[in-house]
């Protein structure tokens, strides 16, 4: 258990840092202001980044939810473990595809604007509570 808190741990820091999937994001969004303004685009090269994304964070949200379910047995509070794991499970529920709407220049420019920001409020505080947890859980776990 000790193990992965520190693999958690250091996973969430590295994505606090820098986000690996910025650059496939805005692909993809170019992707979809492309075929806004009906120009060929090329979907393979997007198609094998998304999948090698999915291989890689898939396994790594099953970890965490297990890794969740068994630190409710270890947690002291229990409070902290069973928030999370509900926001992980009720944020997966919820997840909707984007299909934005792209019909004049103000639309796409503002969606351009969207993908290309760098730092979003609530992914920053999302990370950084993952964070405050895991190094709460290598605390309970080692003292």
């Amino acid at each position: 258990m000790l193990f992965w808190t520190i693999v958690f741990l250091t996973f969430n820091l590295f994505l606090l840092i820098r986000n690996p999937m910025k650059e496939t994001s805005i692909k993809l969004g170019e992707v979809c202001i492309n075929k806004a303004e009906e120009k060929i685009v090329k979907e393979e090269t997007m198609i094998s980044q998304i999948l090698i994304i999915f291989l890689v964070i898939l396994p790594l949200w099953i970890g965490e939810v297990i890794y969740l379910i068994y630190a409710i047995k270890l947690d002291p509070l229990i409070y902290p473990s069973i928030i999370l794991l509900g926001y992980i499970i009720i944020s997966c529920l919820f997840i909707k595809a984007k299909n934005p709407k792209l019909n004049t220049k103000e639309e796409i420019e503002e969606y351009r604007k969207e993908i290309y920001s760098d730092r979003k409020f609530k992914r920053i505080l999302v990370k950084i509570i993952f964070c405050i947890y895991f190094v709460y859980m290598f605390y309970v776990l080692v003292f």
